[in-house]
């Protein structure tokens, strides 16, 4: 058997990867899961558990500056018509200073690791009937 270099770093960044989700998941399931049901812009904090309605128009969830856990759902089924844009607040997130969630039926979990704001989708349902 022979040693492939390429193959040992790949494999090494998928486990990276999967710590980091497990970190995610961690960090979002230790947080407060009561939802607060928003329509306009905000700033979050951390361990808020926010369902962003866009029924009315696209909205911005700006991240917060000092990390943290947060969870954005789509209730509504709307994100299609009218995204969420989050903002990253001056980190960024998966290497991009803002997040375009432009597809309905989603939950998004987010949590500030080394390098960054990094993020979970979690399927709900089919959006808006």
């Amino acid at each position: 058997m022979s040693y492939d270099p390429v193959a040992r770093t790949n494999s090494d960044k998928a486990l990276g990867y999967a710590r980091q989700a497990l970190a995610i998941a961690s960090s979002v399931a230790s947080a407060a899961l009561e939802w607060t049901v928003i329509s306009a812009d905000h700033l979050a904090t951390a361990g808020e558990s926010l369902s962003v309605d866009t029924s009315s128009g696209p909205v911005t969830v700006t991240l917060p500056a000092d990390g943290g856990a947060i969870s954005l759902r789509d209730n509504a089924g709307t994100w299609d018509v009218h995204p969420v844009t989050v903002a990253g607040n001056g980190v960024l997130i998966s290497g991009a200073p803002t997040l375009a969630c432009d597809i309905a039926g989603y939950q998004i979990d987010f949590a500030q690791v080394a390098g960054g704001w990094r993020y979970v989708l979690t399927f709900l349902y089919g959006g808006a009937a």
